[in-house]
């Protein structure tokens, strides 16, 4: 769905304007509500029509990369596509705005914390620019900027910038949103590596809960929650609950997306490197030569969490403990 190119509307937008051809509207009336901040940039954008057409084919193949778990190749097209926006139409466009946040969700897969966090800054600048402090676009920008900071060890900071996150969601989207959801899992996150566990898993039941109404008993998202509220279980030590999430978490998966899928991969290794903590080394080294094969083939032999399972694989063969890398 193309959305209306009025930043104070959600609609779905239906009316291309005449000249430029790149803004779509729902009404007349939010056509001219834009038209002072399109004005400036419409006789641009209609005499850039072949560049501005480079940066989307560029902002689409680089999704396609992120699709097909190849970062750096992604990486390389979003900014290909954020050159031709800066020089077409400013550095403080919307559509610049938006490939910082994708340029952010990469670098942090890349473990790039600190980039991540200038390039979620540089989003959430220009989305209270031109949208506001309470619009859904700032908000991701502030969710982003605190995971950031999470993964920085900067918890308190993470914890400010989630909670401004929390704030906007609940008044534009409500209570039973997905994203409010995300939200009340990323602060329970943060609440886990403080140590405060008790509160880590309030906001990952809330998130569980919440998309356990919206989305049904078998979305793959009801897996991440499942799985995040096992982690906080097995930090507590209650070990045999946590594995009944984790083993939720696959059941779901494997519904949803397929046995050898490799979510559901992930989901059967957080139950592998618990049975290996407890040292039932036999049940850890099914699943670690099952979830290898699959880290392999979608990931690549180089990968961290190819590397990382065949290690855990070779110590459960020779009976030997690991210690709890977990981030």
């Amino acid at each position: 769905m193309t959305t209306c190119g009025n930043f104070s509307c959600s609609n779905e937008g239906i009316k291309q304007c005449s000249k430029c051809k790149s803004v779509c509207y729902c009404c007349r009336e939010c056509q001219l509500e834009h038209w002072k901040v399109h004005k400036k940039l419409c006789s641009i954008i209609a005499s850039n029509s072949s560049a501005l057409a480079e940066a989307e084919a560029h902002y689409k193949k680089a999704a396609q990369f992120q699709l097909h778990h190849r970062p750096d190749a992604a990486l390389a097209s979003y900014r290909q596509a954020l050159v031709i926006y800066k020089n077409v139409l400013n550095e403080q466009h919307i559509l610049a705005a938006n490939i910082h946040i994708c340029i952010g969700t990469i670098l942090l897969e890349k473990n790039k914390y600190p980039e991540a966090l200038v390039s979620y800054q540089k989003s959430l600048a220009i989305y209270k620019e031109l949208v506001g402090e309470n619009h859904e676009s700032t908000a991701a920008a502030l969710a982003g900027c605190g995971t950031a900071l999470r993964r920085m060890r900067q918890f308190d900071e993470a914890l400010v910038e989630l909670n401004k996150s929390l704030k906007i969601r609940r008044q534009l989207l409500g209570e039973n949103h997905t994203e409010t959801a995300d939200t009340y899992e990323a602060i329970g996150y943060v609440m886990r590596d403080k140590g405060r566990y008790d509160d880590a898993l309030i906001g990952a039941g809330k998130a569980l809960s919440i998309r356990k109404r919206l989305l049904g008993e078998d979305h793959p998202d009801l897996a991440i929650s499942y799985t995040n509220v096992g982690i906080i279980l097995e930090a507590k030590k209650e070990l045999d609950e946590a594995l009944r999430q984790y083993e939720t978490a696959v059941a779901i998966d494997e519904r949803s997306l397929g046995a050898n899928h490799l979510n559901t991969a992930r989901s059967r290794n957080c139950c592998a490197l618990l049975l290996h903590k407890q040292g039932k080394y036999d049940e850890a080294l099914k699943i670690y030569s099952f979830t290898y094969e699959v880290f392999e083939r979608e990931l690549g032999i180089s990968h961290a969490e190819t590397s990382m399972t065949k290690r855990h694989m070779m110590l459960a063969k020779i009976r030997q403990p690991f210690f709890n890398l977990s981030a």
